[in-house]
């Protein structure tokens, strides 16, 4: 039985959890939300009032602000925010004005079109590994599980982000060598500063963020060098930053692989040497390289390998080719632990979702949609599972610690409804082992990580309790792709049978795959040229923005689609200049 067309309740419908649109502050958001729609919707005239509307954007933006308790020296209320929508959602920080037993779930439609593991890497910045290492409840766990098992270890850091976080982690739990690898060059710069900023006793950044949070949780992970009275062992280290050149290693002996992963090849950026106060003891050392784990030549002998690369979907982020070249290249002894020592996604069949005032309120602002599109996958905070149709099963699993299980995963998976209700969509969420003690469900544990939802029917359909659904579940996340791929049936199919709904997207994809960054800015630099012969102006914003544009494309798009981008410009420019 199908329902009427999916929709999102009333205020007169809403109940418990509903934000009631009394509140000054939902209103003022939902009449900015009302305002960018209208802007979109005619932007032909928008340009021509182009002055009017920021008048426009800033007095509306100064009342919802007013409205959150914002002062009014905010710098929500310049111009720059009143052009940059896209910075609100941070700006604004909705969830604090929301009491116990509010959620509001926040909805980002994301492209069903993967990235390659490279130019993943390269558009990480600062705030996302700020945004980890303020995540207490990621933190505390890698922090407990690291010091239950570090003493004496020999550690590889994978993916070790512009903290080295777990790996200093791992030195102050014991370890005595701890490799951290790090693809991105500006994170491996920033980390370097870092050491040689602790090295001068001068006040780190990190620490400073870090110490919001509790002191019994998360007691300055990161920080090497701290008083006695604060340790929990009487040491202290003192530090010393080898300089790269005193300590480069040769590359020349890696297999080229792809041509296209010479430009990042990785190679030895210093040596961090902790020297302890007890003349007794052997200083312990960091080394940090930078580059792709696949390409460095790593000495191998590593007890203890921590990594924090998984995505929303578990293996979305190359989890599954890095930890394998590692078992395939032998580099971590017999009995190495994992930490995570295993990781998968879950998923289970969801209800037709009644957004409340506030989400319809906020998802208009962000997305400028009125409701949740159909087969579009959206990165969601604060899912209420309350919404499940049937208890979550496995949708992939892999235990690092054997790379038998390090592959591609398909399995048939059957769920029964535990009640009534309109089926329209699957939700997913991760779930680690971080090791036999410590697990940490993304659904449970309020985390900075996202869960992932997709609304798969345009209309819902009635179940009664006790339904059987059937799903097809195809995870790739060895090959070249990492790909997805879900079927469903209601009942159990049959040979031949066309499922009620099915969905694909894919996750890291293979370099090759997709436009390289010189590529972008070749091609982006002939258009330059060629508006520039055409005798268009361009302002030094619109060379910027235009560049910007182009390289967001080429990171979601394929190398045919961004050539089709390209010659659609062309075309434009030249129509444009005929006209």
């Amino acid at each position: 039985m199908r329902s009427p067309r999916s929709r999102s309740r009333s205020p007169a419908e809403a109940s418990g959890t509903a934000v009631s649109v009394t509140e000054p502050w939902v209103q003022a958001v939902r009449v900015l939300a009302d305002f960018e729609r209208r802007v979109w919707a005619s932007r032909d005239e928008a340009d021509a009032n182009a002055s009017q509307l920021v008048t426009r954007r800033l007095q509306l933006l100064k009342e919802a602000g007013e409205a959150l308790g914002y002062p009014p020296e905010s710098k929500l209320y310049s111009a720059s925010e009143a052009t940059q929508l896209q910075s609100l959602p941070v700006a604004l920080r909705f969830n604090e004005h929301l009491g116990p037993g509010r959620p509001c779930r926040v909805f980002s439609p994301r492209t069903a079109q993967g990235r390659s593991i490279r130019e993943q890497n390269l558009q990480y910045s600062s705030e996302n590994h700020i945004e980890m290492a303020l995540d207490l409840h990621r933190v505390a766990a890698f922090q407990t599980c690291i010091q239950r098992a570090g003493r004496g270890r020999r550690v590889l850091d994978v993916g070790s982000g512009a903290f080295c976080l777990l790996g200093r982690l791992a030195l102050k739990a014991g370890a005595v060598l701890v490799h951290c690898v790090e693809q991105n060059f500006a994170s491996v710069l920033y980390a370097r500063e870092l050491f040689k900023m602790e090295m001068a006793k001068m006040e780190l950044p990190p620490l400073l963020w870090l110490r919001r949070t509790p002191a019994e949780l998360c007691p300055d992970q990161m920080q090497l060098i701290f008083p006695s009275s604060q340790a929990s062992q009487p040491r202290r280290f003192q530090i010393h930053v080898e300089d790269q050149e005193a300590r480069e290693r040769s590359v020349h002996e890696v297999e080229w692989r792809d041509p296209t992963l010479r430009q990042s090849l990785g190679s030895h950026c210093g040596t961090v040497l902790l020297w302890p106060d007890d003349a007794d003891e052997f200083p312990a050392s960091l080394e940090l390289h930078q580059g792709l784990c696949e390409e460095i030549p790593l000495p191998g002998e590593y007890d203890l390998v921590v990594h924090e690369i998984l995505g929303y979907m578990a293996s979305s982020e190359g989890v599954v080719p890095t930890i394998r070249d590692l078992h395939a290249r032998q580099l971590p002894s017999a009995g190495c632990l994992f930490i995570p020592a295993a990781a998968g996604t879950y998923f289970a069949p969801t209800e037709r979702l009644e957004m409340t005032e506030l989400e319809l309120a906020l998802h208009s602002l962000f997305n400028g949609e009125q409701e949740l599109a159909v087969k579009v996958k959206y990165n969601v905070r604060h899912f209420d599972p309350s919404s499940f149709l049937a208890s979550p099963e496995i949708f992939e699993w892999f235990c690092f610690g054997r790379a038998d299980t390090l592959t591609d995963q398909q399995r048939t998976v059957e769920f029964r409804t535990t009640r009534d209700g309109y089926f329209d969509g699957l939700h997913f969420h991760l779930l680690i082992d971080m090791d036999r003690i410590t697990t940490l469900d993304v659904l449970a544990v309020p985390t900075t990580w996202c869960t992932t939802y997709v609304r798969l029917l345009e209309e819902a359909i009635f179940l009664p309790a006790n339904s059987l659904m059937t799903c097809r579940c195809r995870a790739a996340a060895y090959g070249p792709a990492v790909q997805y791929s879900v079927e469903v049936w209601l009942g159990t199919p049959v040979n031949n049978s066309v499922p009620l709904a099915s969905f694909e997207w894919a996750g890291r994809i293979q370099a090759g795959q997709h436009v390289s960054g010189l590529k972008v800015t070749s091609e982006v630099q002939d258009v330059m040229d060629l508006l520039l012969d055409l005798g268009v102006p361009l302002t030094s914003k619109q060379q910027i923005e235009l560049r910007y544009k182009a390289t967001v494309f080429a990171a979601h798009h394929n190398a045919v689609d961004f050539a089709s981008f390209i010659q659609l410009i062309r075309l434009e420019v030249q129509l444009c200049q005929i006209s």
